[in-house]
């Protein structure tokens, strides 16, 4: 399945602890490999997530313009406006701009247009698994 030029495949399942797994591509550049979890674990493979960070080899840590603070990973090119209260857990992938006015809880993944938290509409109304929305055109069910 493909849309708004994210490519899904089979065995993705996404619950309440958000787990991407198989080879998916999300946006520019973040790439999770096989069987990798969002959450408090650290993989190999040059990918190490912890606390709800993902941070992979084409997100460069050591490069220019990056803060990385109570589980925020911003990279190069983040605009951020006023108002924001961001929790823990969130990852966020090159050129994201945020609006004003959102609220973001703890385990959100933003990533070039996806965004993925309980209650949360993005796109056309699409949710997947318990109250998440990835894009539009995307319906998908707790173990897709």
């Amino acid at each position: 399945m493909q849309t708004d030029g994210y490519t899904l495949g089979s065995g993705i399942v996404m619950t309440d602890g958000i787990r991407i797994s198989d080879g998916y591509t999300l946006g520019s550049g973040l790439t999770i490999g096989s069987g990798f979890t969002l959450g408090s674990v650290v993989q190999p493979n040059g990918i190490l997530m912890s606390d709800g960070i993902l941070m992979s080899d084409s997100l460069h840590l050591e490069g220019t313009g990056i803060i990385l603070t109570d589980g925020i990973l911003m990279s190069d090119g983040y605009t951020l406006g006023s108002g924001y209260t961001l929790g823990s857990g969130i990852l966020m992938s090159d050129g994201y701009t945020l609006g004003s006015g959102y609220t973001l809880g703890s385990g959100i993944v933003l990533t070039d247009g996806i965004l993925m938290s309980d209650g949360y509409t993005l796109g056309s109304g699409y949710t997947l698994g318990s109250g998440y929305t990835l894009g539009s055109g995307i319906l998908m069910s707790d173990a897709l």
